[in-house]
């Protein structure tokens, strides 16, 4: 069964008129709003803050016009694409009418050429971002804008949180089959098994595979929250 966008009620709400709503929603895509804004403007502009202001602007007043063709974050991406090309070619613009002016003073103005090649390189980062959004896998939003949430996603493939159980922990197999986090002999299921005999908690200093896991230190999942890891 598809998944429910789970924005699209907050849609539904701010588009009637809930404050609260609307603020949620807002809060829901200004982060890959602001930072899509960022890539598309290039390091070397200030104004993306305020390009990122005028996308979420262009996102509210376009609300109603919703029609659920696709997820809301990917709505917003679009959105937030065309308000920074457009300020892109705005600043480029004036970056002409610059080495115009300059020209007729007699003034140098090499360091604006490259253009073309700048913006192609834009338009690939773009392109790029958009398949690289990173996958929050247990938040119910479609952060990378490919129409997939969550465990549905296939980047939340390995995620903890998506882990389907296939039974009892099976004690040599380096999986968690149970999906309680543990792997093998560091499951408490695989104590006494014969496979783990000899096998212990992993210690993450010690260059040995304490559990009997196939991994050892900082390589074993067991070590992950350790400093020196």
């Amino acid at each position: 069964m598809a998944r429910v966008d789970p924005l699209r009620s907050l849609v539904r709400d701010a588009v009637a008129g809930d404050a609260g709503a609307m603020q949620r929603l807002i809060g829901a895509v200004a982060p890959s709003v602001l930072r899509l804004a960022r890539v598309v403007l290039g390091p070397a502009r200030a104004d993306a803050e305020d390009v990122a202001q005028e996308s979420l602007l262009g996102f509210v007043a376009a609300l109603g016009g919703f029609r659920g063709e696709c997820s809301v974050l990917h709505y917003a991406c679009r959105i937030t694409v065309r308000a920074a090309v457009a300020a892109r070619r705005r600043g480029e613009e004036r970056a002409q009418q610059a080495e115009e002016l300059g020209r007729t003073a007699g003034v140098c103005n090499d360091h604006l050429g490259g253009e073309p090649a700048v913006a192609a390189r834009r338009r690939a980062l773009v392109r790029e971002l958009l398949d690289e959004l990173p996958e929050v896998c247990d938040d119910g939003v479609d952060n990378d804008c490919d129409e997939l949430w969550d465990c549905a996603d296939p980047d939340c493939a390995a995620a903890p949180e998506c882990c389907v159980p296939a039974g009892p922990e099976a004690c040599a197999n380096r999986v968690d089959d149970d999906c309680d986090g543990s792997t093998d002999c560091s499951d408490f299921d695989c104590r006494g098994d014969a496979s783990c005999a000899g096998c212990s908690v992993e210690i993450c200093p010690d260059s040995r595979d304490n559990d009997c896991d196939g991994d050892v230190d900082c390589r074993d999942a067991d070590c992950a929250e350790e400093p020196g890891c």
